[in-house]
Formats: C-alpha cells, structure tokens, sequence
C-alpha cells in the first residue's frame, strides 16, 4: 500500500482554519496522514503535537528555517510561502504522494480521486 499525506502550513491564529481544512479532508479518506506546519510570528510559542490523527510541526522540522529567516526579514507570509517546498520536499522522503492545500480551503465533497491522479504531489 502506498503511503499518502495531506499538509498544510499556519500560524498560530490561523491553527484552527488549517484544522477544519484537514478535517474536511479526513471525512472523504481516512487513511492518509494530516499534517500541520506551525509557523508562529515572533514572541509566539511554537506548536509540536498531536491532536488526534493530526500531526503539528514545528520550525524544527524544516532545517532550513533558521536560514530562511536570516535571508528574509520576518513576514508571516512570505514566510509561510517560502517553507512549502521545504515541506512538501521534507513529507517526501517518508510518503510516495503528498498534497498541500492552503488552510483556507474547506472540502465539501470526495476529494480522494486527486490521490490517483498525482505522481508525488499537488500543490493548491
């Protein structure tokens, strides 16, 4: 059996849209592992946890952060956009298809038919 996940990348204030984003994808496929990448703004406490079947990671996860944030000065955005292919590249390594979906998507029918149809992943 392949192995599959679904991601997404939030901050703090944005945990509970990427929680209902990969909730709304659990309900159609179950059998794929959810993951959340915490990227918090400065003085903000960094989230490593499980809650439930969803995984949270934190900036330790992507050894490049710490790089990134030293190219860049700090924008939660930018931020965010710049550690996706560090990410997706990351899950690879342990997963034969991922897909990222922005927190602020909400799935309200089958989406498990994108699994077939993607060779090592899918960026939304």
């Amino acid at each position: 059996m392949n192995k599959n996940c679904a991601c997404t990348i939030a901050s703090n204030n944005f945990t509970s849209k990427g929680l209902s984003t990969l909730s709304s994808m659990k309900k159609y496929k179950d059998d794929v592992d959810y993951y959340i990448l915490n990227v918090p703004c400065p003085g903000e406490e960094d989230l490593s946890c499980s809650f439930g079947s969803y995984v949270f990671l934190n900036k330790n996860f992507i050894k490049e952060y710490e790089l990134i944030n030293i190219k860049i000065e700090f924008d939660n955005d930018r931020n965010r956009w710049t550690l996706k292919p560090f990410l997706i590249k990351k899950l690879l390594e342990k997963y034969d298809k991922v897909i990222y979906v922005d927190p602020d998507m909400y799935f309200v029918s089958d989406w498990s038919f994108l699994i077939e149809e993607i060779d090592g992943l899918l960026l939304t």
